[in-house]
């Protein structure tokens, strides 16, 4: 092969952050909205994967209550 494809497809081992962010949220009219939506997909995927997981997916900031 031409290439070593460790270096396109690498195998994790250990653990993996992941960060997101609503791009101008502050500014939507439908915050709140848009907030319990990510909230509820975010249990959702918590309840499917917990075996899977290591540490339950949040909103950290940006909350509103």
């Amino acid at each position: 092969m031409f290439f070593n494809t460790d270096f396109f497809y690498p195998k994790i081992n250990g653990y993996i952050a992941i960060i997101g962010d609503i791009k101008n949220s502050r500014h939507s009219q439908d915050r709140e909205k848009i907030q319990l939506m990510l909230n509820r997909v975010l249990e959702k995927i918590n309840a499917d994967y917990k075996e899977k997981i290591a540490a339950q997916f949040v909103i950290t900031l940006g909350i509103t209550n």
